[in-house]
This record gives C-alpha cells, sequence and structure tokens, in this order.
C-alpha cells in the first residue's frame, strides 16, 4: 500500500511538472532577472471575481460591469469599480460559451443547447431557444439576427428581439467556432470538415471547402482572404471569393483559435506549444516562438504588445518583432480564452474559476 500510494505522489508531481501544466508561480523577465510570485503578490493585480466553477470563455465588458459564465452553471454580471457582484443568471449547465453584449442585452449558449437572451442591467431572462446539443461557441449578430452554431450541426438564426427562428443551416459535424459575418455572408467552419460560406439573409449555401480535417478554430475574414486553422495544425489561407486554398502552413499539433493579423503578419498560436508569426500573403515564417504551453486562444495586441494566454496558467506578454517574451501573469490553472483589454486593464479568463483584472 505505501508503494502504491508512493508512485501515485510520484506520478501526481511529474504531471504538474509537464509543459503545459498549470502554474502557481510567475515569472517576471525584466532588468532584475527573472521574479517569481503568486497572483495575490502580483501588484499588478488590482480586481479578481471568484465563482465555484472553471471559467473557460472571456468576458463582456461594458462601462459598469463585466460580464462572465462559469461551469458553476451561472452567469455573472461584477461591478468594475470594486469587483462586487450586481446579479447572477443560472443555466440548467456548464456555461462554456462567451457572453456577447449588444446594448442592453447578452446573448450566451449554455450546455444543455439552450441560448438565452438575457437583460443586462438586471439579468433577466427576455427570451431562450433550443438546440439538441451543446453550445460552447460565441454568438455572432448582424442585423436582426442573432447566430450561434451548435454541437449538434446546426447554425442558428433568430430574430433577436424575440428568438424566432428565422433559418438553419444543417452542417454534417458539430459547430464549435463562433460564425464570422461579413457584408452578408456568414462564414464558418465544422467537425464535417468543411468551411462554409452562408447567405445571411436565409442561410443559403454560397459555397463550401473541404479541408480534410475537422475545424473548431474561428476563422479570421479579411476583405480577399480567409484564413482558418484546422484539428490537424494546418493553417489554410483561402480566397474569400469561392474558397479555394492560395497557401497553406503546418504546425505540429490542432489549430483551434482564429490568428491575429496586424500590419501584415499573422499570429498563429497552435497546440505544439508554439506561437507562429507568418506573412499573410504568402504564409512564409517570420518568427518561431515555443512558449512550452498549449496554445488554444487568439493572441490579443495591447500597448505594442502581444498578449497570448497559455495552458500553463499563463498569460504571456511577447513582442511582436521578434517574438521574445517580455513578462507574464499566472494564475492557478490552464487559461482556455483570450485576455480582454478594457482601458488600462486585462480581464483574465481561468479555469481556476477567477476573473483576474491585471494592469501590465
Amino acid at each position: 500500500m505505501r508503494l502504491s500510494l508512493g508512485l501515485f505522489c510520484v506520478f501526481c508531481l511529474c504531471f504538474w511538472l509537464l509543459p503545459g501544466c498549470p502554474a502557481t508561480t510567475n515569472e517576471f523577465i525584466g532588468d532584475g532577472g527573472v521574479v517569481e510570485f503568486t497572483p495575490e503578490q502580483d501588484s499588478r493585480t488590482q480586481w479578481s471575481f471568484r465563482t465555484n466553477g472553471p471559467i473557460s470563455a472571456a468576458p463582456a465588458v461594458d462601462a459598469q460591469h463585466v460580464y462572465v459564465g462559469s461551469a458553476d452553471k451561472k452567469l455573472y454580471a461584477i461591478r468594475l469599480t470594486d469587483s462586487s457582484q450586481a446579479w447572477t443568471f443560472e443555466g440548467q449547465d456548464w456555461f462554456t460559451a462567451p457572453p456577447l453584449l449588444e446594448q442592453d442585452r447578452l446573448y450566451i449558449g449554455n450546455n444543455d443547447g439552450q441560448f438565452y437572451a438575457i437583460n443586462a442591467a438586471d439579468g433577466k431572462e427576455i427570451w431562450k431557444a433550443k438546440t439538441q446539443e451543446a453550445i460552447n461557441s460565441g454568438a455572432a449578430i448582424a442585423g436582426e439576427l442573432v447566430l450561434v452554431g451548435s454541437f449538434d450541426g446546426g447554425l442558428y438564426a433568430w430574430d433577436k428581439s424575440n428568438g424566432t427562428l428565422k433559418w438553419k443551416f444543417q452542417a454534417q459535424g458539430a459547430i464549435a467556432a463562433t460564425p464570422v459575418i461579413s457584408n452578408d455572408t456568414v462564414y464558418f467552419g465544422a467537425r464535417d470538415k468543411k468551411f462554409y460560406a452562408l447567405q445571411l439573409t436565409d442561410g443559403t449555401l454560397r459555397w463550401s471547402t473541404d479541408l480534410q480535417a475537422t475545424i473548431s478554430a474561428q476563422a479570421l475574414v479579411t476583405d480577399d482572404m480567409i484564413y482558418v486553422g484546422d484539428d490537424l495544425g494546418a493553417l489554410h489561407a483561402l480566397q474569400r471569393a469561392n474558397g479555394d486554398e492560395r497557401w497553406q502552413f503546418v504546425t505540429q499539433a490542432e489549430i483551434t483559435a482564429a490568428p491575429l493579423l496586424k500590419d501584415g503578419t499573422l499570429y498563429v498560436p497552435s497546440w505544439d506549444r508554439s506561437l507562429y508569426a507568418l506573412a499573410s500573403l504568402d504564409g512564409k515564417v517570420i518568427w518561431t516562438r515555443r512558449v512550452g504551453a498549449i496554445l488554444s486562444t487568439t493572441p490579443l495586441f495591447y500597448k505594442e504588445s502581444l498578449f497570448v494566454s497559455g495552458w500553463d496558467g499563463k498569460v504571456h506578454q511577447i513582442k511582436p518583432d521578434d517574438g521574445s517574451i517580455l513578462a507574464n501573469f499566472p494564475t492557478f490553472d490552464r487559461l482556455t480564452a483570450p485576455p480582454v483589454a478594457i482601458d488600462t486593464r486585462l480581464y483574465i479568463s481561468s479555469n481556476d474559476g477567477t476573473l483576474y483584472g491585471y494592469q501590465p
């Protein structure tokens, strides 16, 4: 029995030390070298709010509140001034999707397949609609429509005022990413290995492209191109007009987030624990930075730096020019959502159940 317990302890220790496992200390890299400290000791931590379950999606923020869902089945409205709770809305299952805020309403899906429109002022339900499986992705709004994908393979378009279903497009695999709406077209990938372009008004298929791999990542759509990663680790550059592929760049593991485009450079996060800087024109590598943690979210460009969330529990601050790591901010569990910047503060959702606000 002692031997078994000892082996178990050794296993747990080794697992904790694996790259990509959550960290409890921070490394600040500066003139004084590397300094380690916990979030409580970090003077940059200005604000925090604790829930009773992991927070896996990014918050929505307005002038007075930040809104975030948790695996404790609640959606929270938290005051920006003092991080006190304004209200909660309780669903039937985990909230793992990011809330979408438009004017005085929040739109969010739940793991039980329900999709809610909620009054942002008091947390009261305005309407709800049902899909057949979990909703893990964010919603998108265009005109009078609110759209979201479900793990049942449906892309749903509801009247945002009352939840009336306007149209539904059925893919042959789960939809895990937020759709992108540009002009009169909706773009999204699915786990049936196809990337779709639909007519916004009625959901009619304009074109689809078989990428030969399941797709969990949101797309980045520009004036003439679409950039989307797949679950085998390839980033595809597609022509927006017809979906034809212009170039492809392959990493060593899946890509589950949209790249960031800044000044002609694509910043691509990968589960191979690296961040890539590519020329958007042809996909040529500018630099590669091995962060050492799974990167499953889109980088944020803020104050002339890149901020990328990692499964090591840290937000890594990276220099865009050469990929050098400038600093990082720690939490106590993996980060599966990008940070959100409001004014001088970054808000970070952590699977340790806490929403952090810190000033880099």
